[in-house]
């Protein structure tokens, strides 16, 4: 089995979108060869340079903005470009990224992730 790339997904339309801008820098930094993907509040996909993404200084106070355009409408339809052979590295925060949704369309697709599987990210983020 050859090893694919290491695709790390960070923003989204959370509240939490910059802790996932912080935690994704710190993430490409340790991962050599990661490829961060930057998914913007409205939903578009931005493929963006670890440069770009590490030099974005003050994740936690200022949004990111990414410099290339989207390569794809959604994250949905930037799994496209996703080969059997990579792993998706979550660091969305928030609903969409621990709410199991993400995970259940990864799951679906036989694509491989961190973190918790679909059922068992449901039922954390449902608890009360």
């Amino acid at each position: 089995m050859s090893l694919g790339r290491v695709i790390v997904l960070l923003g989204g339309a959370s509240s939490e979108r910059r802790v996932s801008v912080a935690s994704a820098r710190n993430v490409v930094g340790a991962i050599e060869g990661a490829v961060p993907w930057f998914v913007a509040p409205e939903g578009a996909v931005h493929a963006i340079d670890v440069d770009e993404l590490a030099a974005h200084a003050r994740p936690f106070e200022e949004d990111f903005v990414p410099r290339r355009a989207a390569f794809a409408a959604s994250w949905q339809a930037a799994l496209a470009h996703v080969a059997a052979e990579d792993v998706i590295f979550l660091a969305f925060h928030g609903g969409e990224g621990e709410n199991g949704v993400i995970q259940a369309e990864l799951e679906a697709r036989g694509l491989a992730f961190t973190g918790s599987g679909s059922k068992a990210s449901a039922a954390a983020f449902h608890i009360s």
